[in-house]
């Protein structure tokens, strides 16, 4: 089986931002989607910033693309 892991408290974090974004007024087009993250590019990525950018909650890494 491939590798996986889930990121409980990065999720939690995520999440916490993006409500008190929403709450702020803005408005955020995949508020609260959860999201995998390609495990080669970890969270770092240009696209994961653009995901987590427009509210999505990254939860855990994939080894698939």
């Amino acid at each position: 089986m491939r590798d996986r892991r889930l990121w409980t408290d990065t999720a939690r974090t995520h999440a916490a931002r993006v409500q008190a974004r929403l709450e702020a007024g803005e408005q955020l087009s995949l508020a609260g989607v959860p999201i995998g993250i390609k495990a080669a590019e970890g969270i770092g990525s240009i696209q994961s910033q653009r995901m987590t950018a427009a509210g999505c909650v990254p939860v855990g890494a994939t080894p698939f693309p």
